[in-house]
């Protein structure tokens, strides 16, 4: 275990000298000069008393004796103040520019997993540990708290030079109760991290509590439901169960540190008695005395300090291993690798070759049941398809084998003959509209050129694609003919909002940019009415030149446009063929047809045939 924490220290270190190695050299070496100054300033301003004394005492002083010790005892001070503005803004930099970069670190680790990994809980808590952690600073908390720990040292061994002299069991028994302390410090930094751990869960919750009553999204619903006081509740409650597991531990270690402190006041106070006394024997100097008192002061300081910085590594260490373990865990095979595929395959140019072909494709999602079973089938370049089925038949599923973004678990999905898993994942020839699409709150041309970056700044290839998406009015009209205007007012007041409409109008326009040869809708119109959905899918198929094209709906009124329709239930593609083909079957399309053509049959219904 030790050896394992270790090792995630010198990655975290290593990763943290890629970044800031001269501030860290610069800032070190400045933390070291900075831990000897109270050492000469105590020096200083004994000399300075004592030059005092001695003039008040015999009634005379030693002139430039007295100017030296003011002079130095300025320096020290204002060397000192040097020392507590400098160091710690270069700290700031370096704690900004690591955390970006581990920010960075996560990001890409969770691009890179599988995205069924997002459905588990286990999955879900460890990346919430591992952000906690990074917010929580673990690499620049040791860095600082190693830094620290070495100069409070150098400070407490210099400052009890000047205690020694006078009382050396006092200073003995200030140190052992602090060595008490620093064990002290680091069990109640354990039990914290500890703590943290087992709460995860609860605040994991309880931030999503937080978040149904603050997100925009929900405001309308949760007013119109009249839940705002029931989530405030179940936010409330798990809110105290955590206060109350918090509050009953440091209850228990502040009592723990009182005794402590205690002791070592104590210890102080009987070590000034003792040197008093040896002042008013003649023995030591005034000097000494205010010296020996202001130096108890800081060796006091510095030691609790030192206590403080011991426990803080501890938890910054146990933290630190959060992150290193959500890094190193493979809850799921990773999502398609970067090296060895292919990227400049010239797709499109053997029109011989099925586009897309699948070939007894199987996928298990949860269990033992598939939600995938033995699918074959071809798509044709140029086909129109609708995928059609009820509810849990697996047609969202197999659009994201199609897509790559998952990866069969028996038999194999071609591209133009050649494993859909040899290819490396892009969008430069495929685009993609989900039910669940994303409204960007930034620029139009980045929310239509997420679709293909490589045409973000292609504004004559962004407006083609509007025009095809019926977003030509949006466009025209409301953006003012600007691709730099501002959607939303999250993060800008003059941003323009947009309809639901609208924004769907966008995400398809997203998926069309730059002509791919292969277009996949998983119900991006669900927001739109029947007809206008059917209208917008008729103005897209105009628009649209060869292209491939995959249409999830519930509304079997858009399988009319498409020339093959491919029909799923439990997994298991059962038929294929033209609407006519498979209305003439009376087979499950059939039936699906019927059901839902009831709900526009006006006579039907004014009998009370429902």
């Amino acid at each position: 275990m030790l050896k394992k924490q270790l090792k995630n220290i010198l990655w975290l270190l290593k990763v943290s000298w890629t970044k800031c190695s001269s501030d860290l050299l610069v800032w070190t070496f400045l933390s070291l000069i900075g831990a000897l100054m109270p050492f000469f300033m105590l020096i200083a301003l004994q000399n300075t008393i004592d030059t005092i004394t001695l003039f008040i005492n015999k009634g005379y002083m030693v002139f430039d004796k007295a100017i030296v010790s003011i002079t130095l005892y300025a320096l020290f001070m204002f060397i000192q103040a040097f020392y507590n503005s400098l160091p710690p803004f270069i700290f700031q930099k370096m704690q900004h520019n690591t955390l970006q970069e581990f920010k960075k670190i996560i990001a890409a680790k969770v691009l890179n997993t599988n995205i069924l990994a997002f459905d588990s809980a286990e999955y879900q808590e460890r990346l919430s540990l591992a952000n906690q952690a990074i917010d929580y600073g673990p690499v620049m908390i040791i860095l600082q708290s190693s830094v620290e720990f070495i100069c409070t040292l150098i400070e407490i061994g210099s400052v009890s030079y000047i205690v020694a002299r006078a009382t050396p069991l006092g200073l003995l028994a200030l140190i052992m109760i602090t060595l008490l302390n620093i064990w002290i410090q680091a069990q109640n930094g354990k039990q914290q991290y500890n703590l943290e751990k087992e709460n995860e869960y609860n605040r994991r919750k309880s931030s999503y509590y937080a978040s149904l009553l603050t997100d925009k999204n929900n405001a309308m619903e949760i007013r119109a439901y009249g839940l705002g006081d029931y989530f405030i509740q179940r936010w409330q409650k798990i809110t105290e169960i955590i206060n109350a597991s918090h509050f009953k531990v440091r209850k228990k270690w502040t009592l723990v540190f009182i005794l402590v402190s205690s002791l070592r006041l104590l210890i102080m106070g009987l070590s000034t008695l003792f040197v008093a006394i040896n002042v008013f024997n003649g023995e030591l100097s005034l000097g000494q005395l205010l010296t020996i008192w202001v130096a108890f002061g800081m060796i006091q300081s510095s030691l609790e300090r030192w206590a403080s910085v011991g426990a803080g590594i501890v938890e910054a260490v146990l933290m630190a291993s959060e992150l290193q373990n959500f890094l190193e865990w493979e809850p799921i095979k990773s999502f398609r690798s970067t090296t060895g595929l292919i990227t400049d395959y010239n797709s499109g140019s053997n029109k011989n070759i099925p586009l897309m072909e699948l070939k007894d494709v199987s996928f298990f999602y949860k269990g033992d049941k598939p939600n995938i079973c033995h699918v074959s089938a071809k798509i044709n370049q140029g086909d129109i398809i609708a995928l059609v089925g009820y509810n849990g038949s697996g047609k969202t599923t197999l659009i994201k084998l199609l897509l790559g973004l998952y990866e069969p678990d028996d038999g194999v999905i071609l591209r133009e003959g050649i494993p859909l898993s040899d290819f490396k994942l892009d969008t430069s020839n495929i685009g993609c509209v989900f039910q669940d699409y994303v409204r960007y709150e930034m620029k139009l041309r980045e929310n239509v050129g997420f679709g293909c970056l490589k045409y973000l700044n292609e504004d004559p290839v962004l407006e083609r694609a509007l025009y095809k998406a019926g977003a030509k009015d949006i466009y025209k009209n409301d953006l003012n003919d600007s691709m730099d205007s501002i959607l939303g007012r999250s993060f800008d007041i003059s941003g323009v909002e947009l309809s639901g409409g609208q924004w769907q109008k966008l995400a398809i326009a997203r998926g069309l940019v730059g002509n791919p040869l292969f277009v996949v809708f998983d119900e991006p119109t669900s927001n739109l009415d029947p007809i206008a959905e059917y209208e917008q899918f008729v103005q897209i198929k105009e628009q649209l030149h060869g292209e491939t094209i995959l249409i999830v709906s519930h509304r079997l009124g858009l399988s009319r446009l498409a020339n093959r329709i491919w029909v799923l239930k439990d997994g298991q593609l059962i038929e294929d063929g033209s609407h006519y083909e498979l209305l003439s079957k009376n087979q499950e399309y059939a039936r699906l047809w019927e059901n839902q053509i009831k709900w526009y049959d006006l006579d039907l219904i004014s009998k009370g045939g429902f």
